[in-house]
């Protein structure tokens, strides 16, 4: 594997990405792969199809899918728990896999001869960079031994940094909405996941730390990308959690219990800090909202929407009972419906802060400039597709 931040550039410090050692050819026809998203909460199977164009810098990449019923059903699947349960219990880390492999096979037809060629590349994210690295190295030999086992030889698996799964969904979004060749167009991402949070886009200034080199046919993007791990929402409700934030606390008590645990840390990058005082560049330009930041953006059911707006939202939402709150939003799972005041209130901290000395990731509070999103044309929006395009254009 590549070094993770190896070189000094221009008084910047360039991250690289991990390399998986798998063949990738877009010569092939027809040219398949799977990447596996080993998340916090659970494991997911994406089946791609990719092929050259002739004359472009960019694949065509298509996520497959099947018309069953009279509807598109895309080649993918989801089990839990996540691989990090597994850590120490090859046994159930077996288990664990076996019908998600089960159901890839069986989409790529069950040719043994077509099985063991097919790229299988498996990222494991934050549930699994919260383990000791001892675990973490251990749990991805066994992995590797279980993708071996199951038949499939042209494989990697490894764990990903946070600010490279942040790289990887601008890329997928950005390919999506064919912004990449397109440097004025392009948008940044805030993706809140279980156990991380991450902001990646492209600033007006190169950054001074956390800069990813990016080059796509004549052009070059140096992109701002960071993780704060342990800011997911899933660690967010375990640690944070309170009965301010349920029955009848109110946003604003809610919100403010939450800010106690999110103290202000002294900025050592001439205020150009986002949350827990890591440097973050300023905020530049429009960007979509990923997973947790999605679910919650739709609530408030505009195109686009701000920090305030998630206040808004939240004012309405805290302070009501489950029933009352089941009444209003009938489709919504009750699960989501426990945690939404809390979810609301903590999303408007790390976006702006507490109108304090805590500036959060520093979006300007009333700008609606953040955009709800979990799938572009047809396709789910997800960081496996930007991987296997950086993993074909690093060939």
């Amino acid at each position: 594997m590549k070094k993770w931040c190896s070189l000094f550039l221009l008084s910047l410090m360039i991250c690289s990405f991990p390399s998986v050692a798998i063949n990738i050819n877009v010569e092939v026809k027809p040219s398949y792969a799977v990447v596996i998203d080993a998340g916090s909460n659970g494991s997911r199977a994406y089946i791609y199809h990719y092929r050259k164009i002739k004359n472009k810098a960019l694949p065509k990449i298509e996520l497959m899918a099947s018309e069953e019923k009279g509807e598109r059903v895309p080649w993918l699947m989801k089990i839990t728990p996540g691989i990090s349960s597994f850590s120490q219990n090859f046994s159930g880390l077996q288990e664990n896999l076996r019908p998600l492999l089960q159901y890839v096979k069986a989409k790529l037809g069950n040719d043994p001869n077509v099985i063991k060629k097919i790229p299988l590349i498996m990222q494991a994210t934050g549930g699994v960079r919260s383990l000791a690295l001892l675990e973490q190295k251990k749990l991805m030999r066994d992995v590797q031994l279980v993708l071996s086992q199951a038949g499939f030889e042209n494989t990697g698996a490894e764990v990903i940094l946070g600010p490279t799964e942040g790289v990887y969904q601008w890329l997928t979004v950005n390919y999506l909405e064919e912004n990449l060749e397109k440097p004025t167009k392009t948008r940044g991402i805030i993706e809140m996941g279980g156990a991380s949070m991450q902001v990646t886009f492209l600033p007006k200034k190169p950054p001074k730390k956390y800069a990813f080199p990016i080059k796509i046919g004549s052009h070059s993007y140096l992109l701002y990308s960071y993780s704060y791990d342990g800011f997911g929402e899933m660690s967010a409700v375990a640690k944070w959690q309170n009965p301010d934030c349920q029955g009848r606390g109110g946003f604003y008590k809610c919100k403010e219990s939450i800010s106690k645990h999110l103290s202000y840390k002294k900025c050592n990058f001439r205020g150009e800090c986002g949350l827990d005082g890591a440097y973050q560049t300023p905020i530049q330009g429009r960007f979509w909202a990923i997973d947790n930041f999605h679910d919650i953006g739709t609530l408030i059911q505009k195109p686009y929407f701000s920090a305030h707006g998630v206040e808004v939202m939240g004012q309405k939402i805290c302070g009501k009972t489950i029933l009352h709150l089941e009444k209003l939003y009938p489709k919504r799972a009750r699960r989501d419906l426990e945690i939404d005041c809390f979810d609301l209130a903590y999303f408007s901290l790390v976006l702006s802060g507490d109108g304090r000395q805590f500036k959060g990731m520093g979006f300007h509070k009333k700008t609606e400039q953040i955009m709800p999103v979990s799938a572009i044309g047809k396709t789910a929006i997800s960081w496996t597709l930007g991987s296997l395009l950086y993993q074909i254009l690093i060939k």
